[in-house]
Parts: structure tokens; sequence; C-alpha cells
């Protein structure tokens, strides 16, 4: 009956544009949310590094981290170089994989992590906070300690969705990775400059 076959075919048509306008909807989801992780990924483990190492301010990193990283893992992680003061450093990260389904609230990013060309300081305490050197320190015993090298490596990151916004919830070190970094993370000196005597000068008689 050609009703019957036109009725077949209209309704063939609509599903088909039903069920394009669903994959379309779900891929468009999908970009916006691997978007979105990717910022909140770059943007967030470039921010902890600044944090960490040249003492940035920690109240930005609320818009990037969850509270349960902040309040647990990140004091940790942020107490390594509290005795440095870090002038200059290279930073790179790539984005290996990231794994979320659509309309998901959690995400799991696979990254390459690296810190470079590490230079600073070590901060000597107070002399009044110094103990008496009633054990005789040699010279050696004495040397600033080194800056720890940054640990380079694979990490998995967990990010959370919540109140529409992503946000990294864990950072875990999955494979360290052999340091680029040569020579080892430098110690910027503290130059006094010398005071050459002035040789007095007799005159001739």
């Amino acid at each position: 009956m050609p009703f019957v076959r036109l009725f077949k075919y209209i309704a063939f048509i609509l599903i088909g544009v039903i069920v394009i306008g669903l994959v379309c909807v779900i891929a468009g989801f999908y970009a916006y949310d691997n978007v979105f992780i990717s910022l909140v990924t770059n943007e967030g483990m470039r921010y902890r590094a600044n944090v960490i190492l040249q003492d940035y301010d920690t109240y930005s990193m609320y818009s990037l981290f969850t509270n349960n990283y902040m309040y647990n893992d990140f004091e940790v992680d942020n107490a390594v170089y509290d005795d440095f003061s870090i002038d200059s450093f290279t930073y790179r990260i790539n984005i290996n994989s990231i794994k979320c389904s659509p309309w998901s609230t959690t995400a799991e990013v696979e990254i390459e992590e690296r810190v470079l060309n590490v230079k600073g300081r070590y901060i000597k305490p107070d002399d009044e906070d110094l103990p008496d050197n009633e054990g005789g320190e040699t010279d050696e015993e004495k040397k600033d300690p080194e800056i720890p090298v940054w640990t380079e490596g694979i990490y998995k990151l967990i990010l959370q969705k919540t109140d529409g916004r992503w946000r990294i919830d864990s950072v875990e070190l999955i494979e360290e990775l052999e340091s680029l970094q040569t020579p080892a993370p430098t110690l910027t000196p503290d130059i006094t400059p010398e005071v050459t005597a002035t040789p007095e000068v007799t005159p001739a008689a």
C-alpha cells in the first residue's frame, strides 16, 4: 500500500535525523568537556608549580583544584621547597590522554610533567636560630643544601566536575622519568665583593 510505504519512509527519515542529532549533541558535550579539562589541566598544573617553587598566592588554586586536594596532598607537595628561594625555572607539560564519558562528573587525565633549569638559593636561618657549633662542623657540613630535584614523570590526574566546573582532585605519580635537567638545580651564590687594601705610598727622601 502506498500510504504505508510513505509512512515507513517518513518514519525512517525522522529516526535517522533524531539519531544523528543525538550523536551530534553527545559529541558536542564530549568535545566541550575535553576542551575545558585540557585548559584546567594545563593552567592548574602550571600554577601549582609556580606556587610550590616561587610562592605564588594559593588563593587562585581553589578555582582549579578541589578542597580535597588543597587540604591534603597539596600540603605535602608545597613543603618541599620551603627552605629555598627559586629565581627561575622552565615548565613543560604534555597531555597524553583524557578519559571522560559524556555527562560524566569524573575524568582521568594522563600527563608528562617536567621542570627544568631550576635556579635559586638556600634561605639561611637567622643567626640567633642556629645552634651552637659544639660538635665542630666542618666546612663541608656547613655547605648549603642542594635544591631538591623536581620529580619529573608521568602523572595521573583525577578531575571532578562540581557546580559546572572541572577541578583537579588528585595528582598521582605513576612513572618517574629520568630528569632532563643538566646540570642539577643551581644554587645562586651570594657574592660579596672583596675589599682590596690600598698600598701606602712612601714619599722619596
